[in-house]
């Protein structure tokens, strides 16, 4: 009887796990569902330096604390890619766009001012 009551509980547990992740990766789908939602995804990612590697430091506590940081950019890189692999395409895709555009408009602004009127 009590093996019973043991497997209704890791069951129930399971379940409970189970709805629990769900509801985690909906949250993820939910944010990348908008373009600002990638957005704020991408500057995580960007800040926490996940896409690209992390500098030396002499100072063991300083290479910690941002390797500790890049660990986040990293679990969110994977919650993304759990939830919604195809959005991760989509977000890089934009930052490109926004970058070109960003570079565009510095151009035509130092081009305005090579030649005034």
């Amino acid at each position: 009887m009590g093996k019973t009551n043991d497997r209704s509980v890791v069951q129930r547990n399971q379940t409970l796990e189970n709805a629990q992740r769900k509801t985690e990766l909906d949250a993820v789908k939910h944010l990348m569902q908008t373009p600002l939602g990638r957005a704020m995804a991408w500057r995580i990612l960007d800040v926490t330096g996940c896409n690209r590697p992390i500098k030396y430091k002499p100072n063991a506590m300083d290479l910690a604390h941002d390797v500790g940081v890049r660990e986040l950019g990293d679990w969110l890189l994977e919650e993304i890619r759990e939830a919604c692999p195809e959005q991760e395409l989509v977000m890089r895709s934009e930052y490109l766009q926004r970058v070109k555009r960003a570079q565009l408009a510095e151009q035509q602004a130092n081009d305005d001012s090579d030649n005034p009127g």
